[in-house]
């Protein structure tokens, strides 16, 4: 399941854009498989950096928690490669346990193809 709470704000979705349907659908088969829930804390709300995705709506956050609220690394670490394997090679990036990302995955579709560190482990 898919459930949108926003941790700062309610989560705002200005134009939904194919390319993140296509992120949603992916997570929704990994929730399926696993019977878990992830958690969408941010679209297009609150304050990102200046040349977020967020802004294009091309990019959101996401958690999956344990019972007790605390963040998930292991469930989430499994979320990371399952995105990394089933998005198009090239076209998305899935930013996980690198500096600010320690505590939910950002996904977004890189329209700019920047580079982004992804760690060995992951």
């Amino acid at each position: 399941m898919i459930e949108f709470k926003g941790l700062r704000e309610n989560v705002r979705w200005v134009h939904p854009r194919d390319e993140m349907i296509l992120v949603l659908k992916r997570m929704a088969e990994f929730a399926a498989r696993a019977g878990l829930t992830i958690v969408i804390t941010s679209l297009n709300d609150h304050e990102h950096g200046d040349r977020s995705l967020h802004y294009e709506d091309l990019a959101l956050d996401c958690q999956i928690l344990k019972k007790d609220g605390a963040p998930s690394m292991g469930q989430m670490d499994r979320l990371a490669r399952f995105l990394r394997k089933e998005l198009p090679g090239g076209a998305f990036d899935v930013v996980w346990r690198t500096a600010g990302h320690h505590r939910h995955v950002h996904v977004e579709f890189d329209c700019r193809q920047r580079q982004t560190e992804h760690p060995v482990n992951a």
